[in-house]
């Protein structure tokens, strides 16, 4: 092989990988801890973490990306005495179906001067 040859699969002549710019990460949300929490709040024993109730909460915090919105919601999900979701005890999965109506209250409680008047994360919520 000759010098040209060699020069040709010279590895220093290589141009660099263009790295991707990488995303500013979210801080994780501890969705169960929250639920937990909030039970122990109100004086309601621990739920179980099932698979589906976790899930379910996983997912939520994923799209409302935000810790103080996720906690209003399951706050008032928890405080919700339609017996349709009262008599089963509040299970987590039940509460994607409800989500829009809570974010709607937190809405029209912001348009009144509170603390969720920005809560625009409806959309995200299918």
């Amino acid at each position: 092989m000759g010098a040209a040859t060699a020069a040709l699969f010279d590895v220093g002549d290589t141009p660099a990988k263009a790295k991707k710019p990488s995303k500013p990460k979210k801080p994780k949300i501890n969705h169960w801890k929250l639920w937990v929490d909030l039970h122990l709040e109100r004086g309601i024993p621990a739920p179980p973490a099932l698979g589906p109730d976790v899930r379910a909460g996983k997912s939520l915090a994923k799209a409302l990306g935000d810790e103080a919105t996720l906690k209003a919601v399951m706050g008032l999900y928890l405080a919700d005495r339609e017996p349709f979701v009262a008599r089963p005890g509040h299970p987590l999965r039940m509460l994607g179906a409800r989500v829009q109506g809570y974010l709607l209250a937190l809405r029209s409680q912001g348009e009144e001067g509170g603390k969720y008047a920005e809560i625009d994360q409806a959309d995200k919520i299918a």
